[in-house]
């Protein structure tokens, strides 16, 4: 099948930690990576905040409260003091703001470019964990294949050694050939659980 039609699902043996139950197609990967994934979460943090600041860039700053005590106790030794509250607006002058907003739209600009340029990575970086998975998983298939077609004939020719019917040479070069071809199929296994491992890495778990 091709990579956006086909499914995989975790090892048996071993699956990464946090990898989703039930086996998952290109598109659930994706949507997960772009959930889950720490660093574009960060980067989303940031981008955010950058907004933040732009759209309170083009306002006027929050007025603040002033409180103010007087005593003078020189006229008056009774005279306990006086109190004063008021509110102040501070008001820039020159077109602070509009510099202000410049720059806060600038910098809201570029963070939200380096967003859109790490959500394509972890996209992308999905996909590749992906078709890797799916080439791991058609491996351990072939190798599979491989071995279970060296073990019968293995088997064939000890049976034809027994009879008389085969030499020495012939059963061990077979018996040489069925070993290598389940080493093979161990080693697809590892690339297969390890290629799982690099999808959960590339998913964020």
């Amino acid at each position: 099948p091709r990579p956006s039609d086909a499914r995989v699902e975790q090892p048996a043996a071993a699956p990464p930690a946090g990898f989703p139950e039930g086996p998952i197609d290109l598109e659930e990967a994706e949507r997960l990576a772009l959930e889950r994934h720490p660093a574009l979460e960060s980067y989303a943090a940031l981008r955010e905040a950058a907004e933040g600041r732009r759209r309170q860039a083009g306002t006027l700053p929050n007025p603040r409260l002033e409180l103010a005590s007087e005593t003078n106790q020189f006229d008056d030794p009774r005279r306990t003091g006086e109190h004063v509250a008021g509110v102040s607006y501070p008001i820039p002058w020159g077109g602070r703001i509009g510099a202000a907003e410049r720059a806060a739209e600038r910098k809201s600009a570029q963070r939200l470019a380096e967003y859109e340029a790490k959500r394509r990575d972890v996209i992308a970086g999905g996909r590749t964990a992906f078709a890797a998975v799916l080439a791991a998983e058609r491996g351990a298939e072939v190798a599979r294949e491989i071995a279970d077609a060296a073990r019968a004939s293995a088997e064939f020719v000890r049976k034809r050694f027994a009879a008389g019917q085969a030499k020495e040479g012939d059963r061990l070069r077979v018996e040489v050939e069925e070993s290598r071809a389940d080493m093979e199929v161990e080693s697809a296994i590892f690339a297969r659980t390890r290629a799982f491992a690099g999808l959960a890495a590339a998913i964020g778990d």
